[in-house]
């Protein structure tokens, strides 16, 4: 049976912002030794809250934290949720009227397993509720997005019946489990990513082929959490889906990366890793897709949004012979090419989510340098600059 535990937020654990800025871009890493992953940013009057995925390198154990950054991105002061055991914390949803959802899982007192788990803030980044999703296996969230009433779809994997499955859940606006849902399929499923428009719940992820290889997993359901239709998409090699929106009330954008289409290394003998762009309708057919990316560099999407007059912002990474740099990409809401720009820190970047402003966009991810993984958080206007 299918256990919740919903806390209040700790007496003390306060901040003053509660409204949207616009000011200058920067490049800001901030974090020390181990690792400090970014997983998403929200606007405060102030400047921004990013919520980080943290390594203690003396306990050896991962905290969830928030960073508070100022308008320009520099450091003000940090966080650590009130949460017991290990939390590690996978992605973050931006809601209405400035709220934010954060999705991960904890480590059960045991240390075995992983119990699903989300934390609403409210607008002046105050947690206002964490639920935790506990069941007789293993739960992980990697990707939520929220509702119009408050509450938010989390979805994830599950182990519950000995492989991974896709797991969707809704909670309502004071946390309580709404319904949660498995796909039961004889491979390796997860969903990374869900986008909701007009009573349509979209999911994306990754499905296991039996020969080895990775397909994009899209999934239907309606609002109170009915399967309608699950398919897969790609062809010899690997795809992923690793974000997903609503254009429109009958259109859904996939992306993520494949190495199945694009262009043809000759020297390799292969396709490399190619940012995916997917465009398909309510019953999964394709409208239109493309592969990003050439025969130099790999390229890999992670987060996806719409840019205020409808074009498509990508944020990933490029990578080359082992390194990488943070990606941005902006395209027309057709995926058309508009400008594309990358971002070097020190070793490795990565791009994890996207935060559209009216002039522009904050990126949130991770840069590895001299010390470690730090909290890599970007921001830049309208062409990227």
């Amino acid at each position: 049976m299918l256990l919740l535990r919903i806390f209040l937020p700790a007496v003390g654990l306060l901040f003053s912002h509660t409204a949207v800025v616009i000011g200058q871009s920067f490049t800001q890493t901030h974090g020390g030794a181990s690792a400090q992953d970014g997983i998403g940013c929200m606007a405060t009057a102030d400047g921004y809250l990013a919520g980080v995925r943290a390594h203690d390198p003396v306990a050896l154990e991962h905290t969830g934290e928030l960073y508070v950054l100022n308008g320009s991105g520099n450091l003000t002061g940090t966080n650590v949720l009130p949460l017991s055991n290990e939390v590690f914390l996978q992605a973050m949803a931006n809601g209405p009227q400035g709220s934010a959802f954060l999705v991960g899982s904890l480590l059960t007192t045991a240390g075995a397993e992983h119990e699903g788990v989300i934390v609403k803030l409210n607008a002046n980044g105050s947690p206002e509720w964490t639920t935790l999703f506990e069941g007789p296996a293993s739960q992980q969230f990697f990707g939520a997005v929220a509702l119009p009433d408050g509450g938010a779809i989390a979805c994830g994997t599950t182990n519950i019946n000995g492989t991974h499955d896709a797991l969707v859940a809704r909670f309502g606006a004071d946390g309580t489990l709404v319904w949660s849902t498995t796909d039961p399929v004889a491979t390796d499923a997860d969903a990374y990513a869900v986008a909701v428009a007009d009573g349509v719940v979209m999911v994306t992820g990754r499905r296991m082929t039996f020969g080895g290889t990775s397909d994009i997993l899209l999934w239907r359901l309606d609002m109170d959490g009915n399967p309608i239709w699950t398919s897969s998409y790609g062809r010899s090699a690997d795809e992923e889906g690793r974000a997903i929106i609503a254009q429109g009330p009958s259109i859904f954008i996939v992306a993520g990366w494949t190495n199945s289409f694009g262009r043809f290394d000759v020297s390799t003998g292969r396709i490399p890793d190619h940012a995916y762009l997917m465009a398909v309708d309510l019953e999964g057919d394709t409208l239109w897709a493309q592969a990003v990316g050439d025969t130099v560099f790999r390229h890999r999407a992670y987060a996806l949004s719409n840019a205020p007059n409808g074009d498509l912002l990508l944020a990933g990474e490029r990578i080359d012979q082992g390194r990488s740099d943070a990606l941005l990409i902006r395209r027309t809401a057709s995926g058309a090419p508009i400008w594309e720009r990358t971002i070097d820190t020190g070793k490795e970047e990565r791009l994890l989510h996207l935060l559209p402003l009216a002039d522009g966009m904050v990126a949130t991810g991770w840069s590895f340098a001299e010390f470690g993984r730090q909290l890599l958080v970007v921001r830049r206007n309208a062409d990227g600059f």
